[in-house]
């Protein structure tokens, strides 16, 4: 497993602007939390994915704004679904690299 942490650098509310292309998100307020914090993590240890989360970068400004930015992972593909419906988002994908697994049901 990779972590990074990434912590707020001012007590009390704020702003947080998470950038990430590729992934699952999960906001959680407490009111006994005293400083923003994003968690990033991944099962793998090596790869894209791993990678991405260990090149992640932190900006802060005016104190209680913090910016967090995941970099893109080059040819990864993200499929999401609800009942009858499924997302499909796709990143970079390159001149002779092929996406598999494509059903289209009524159109």
């Amino acid at each position: 497993m990779v972590e990074q942490v990434f912590n707020a650098e001012s007590a009390g509310p704020a702003v947080v602007n998470l950038t990430l292309p590729l992934g699952r998100i999960t906001v959680v307020s407490d009111p006994k939390v005293e400083r923003a914090r994003v968690v990033l993590q991944t099962e793998d240890t090596t790869g894209p994915g791993a990678d991405a989360v260990r090149r992640a970068t932190i900006r802060h400004r005016f104190g209680r704004r913090m910016s967090v930015q995941v970099p893109e992972i080059p040819g990864a593909v993200m499929m999401s679904g609800t009942g009858n419906r499924v997302t499909q988002t796709v990143s970079t994908v390159g001149v002779g690299q092929v996406v598999t697994g494509l059903t289209f049901v009524n159109g």
